[in-house]
């Protein structure tokens, strides 16, 4: 199995015929030789699936927060009042919630008592 290199290393190694041996070549994580073994052709037709779950596993979101979004962001009227649970927004999950204060705390944001004036931690 190959490690994927990406930039210069990876352009030279599509320049290589096959069982042709580069010479040494810097990346970001230290210098690599290359050795065309072996050349395939993938295209879409014979790939598609795999290019799918490559994307799905890129961009999917789960599935609390798509439908958080959409009862926030939807026309949503429920009638039949055994329902109305079905479509209250879900509370985001404690952990995330302490992650964000901590990050805030990171930053130093501030908040200032409307009172006195000062700004408080």
């Amino acid at each position: 199995m190959g490690i994927i290199l990406r930039t210069r290393a990876a352009t030279l190694s599509l320049g290589l015929k096959e069982g042709e041996i580069s010479g040494p070549v810097k990346s970001s994580s230290g210098f690599h030789i290359i050795k065309a073994d072996k050349r395939t052709e993938k295209t879409l037709e014979n790939n598609r699936e795999d290019v799918k779950n490559a994307y799905l596993a890129q961009h999917a979101k789960p599935y609390d927060e798509v439908l958080n979004n959409l009862i926030k962001n939807g026309d949503v009227k429920v009638q039949d009042k055994q329902f109305t649970d079905l479509f209250k927004v879900q509370e985001e999950p404690k952990q995330d919630k302490d992650k964000e204060d901590d990050a805030k705390a990171d930053t130093g944001d501030k908040k200032e008592d409307k009172a006195s004036g000062e700004k408080k931690e």
